[in-house]
């Protein structure tokens, strides 16, 4: 409806419609249908889809070794040899990814797909769920809001938040004693960030009158609009 004006469209739900996010939830529940499917055929059925990187263990039990044997000679070399034997340890990773994992959420027409795998099995996905809406929905994924985002390097919007995963230089530092020293140690469980996009937000309300003479950066006085 346009001015209480029946127009008839092919071009799918209005947007904004009271009606819009049932209509997507009939609609697109086939969608879920395929994705529940998919999720349970393409991820790894075991509990753990990582292992620990062989490679750091042995750079460990060698440093352990080297430091035992400084304690005792304390020669300069052996400790030359310790800082690089840390510094290549430090730069591989502490795990070996041995499968993958898929999780789907959908709200209304906004859906997505959170991926633990190798870039390639993300775009397979992509690639799987276009044929699908495509073939069976009759519906075209926007090239635009479809993206492959990795979250450790950038942010995805969703819902109106931006999700995000520190890097490893933001990863909390902690001191674990080991045989009686004290080592400096990386925690590698990351949470997931859900971040507010507030610049977005305040410069909307700016847009909309609810703050007097804003200025990007400048400081936020509120204002009423009694109307």
């Amino acid at each position: 409806m346009e001015d209480y004006k029946f127009i008839d469209s092919n071009l799918g739900v209005p947007q904004g419609g009271v009606l819009s996010p049932l209509l997507s939830n009939i609609y697109l529940h086939e969608f879920d249908l395929f994705m529940n499917g998919y999720t349970n055929e393409h991820s790894s059925k075991e509990k753990n889809i990582s292992k620990v990187n062989s490679k750091i263990v042995a750079y460990s039990k060698k440093l352990s070794a080297l430091h035992e044997t400084y304690i005792e000679k304390r020669d300069p070399e052996v400790l030359k040899e310790i800082c690089y034997l840390r510094k290549e340890r430090n730069s591989l990773p502490s795990r070996i990814r041995t499968g993958n994992r898929i999780s789907y959420v959908r709200y209304a027409d906004d859906w997505m797909i959170g991926i633990i795998g190798k870039k390639e099995f993300a775009e397979q996905v992509k690639e799987d769920v276009k044929l699908f809406l495509e073939n069976t929905l009759k519906l075209q994924l926007s090239v635009e809001k479809t993206k492959i985002t990795s979250l450790t390097e950038d942010k995805a919007r969703f819902l109106g938040a931006d999700i995000q995963i520190p890097k490893a230089k933001e990863r909390k530092m902690v001191c674990r004693t080991m045989n009686g020293r004290s080592i400096p140690s990386r925690i590698n469980k990351v949470r997931v960030n859900f971040l507010m996009p507030y610049k977005e937000i305040i410069e909307n309300l700016a847009k909309e009158g609810f703050l007097k003479d804003y200025k990007p950066g400048g400081k936020i006085i509120t204002n009423a609009i009694t109307k």
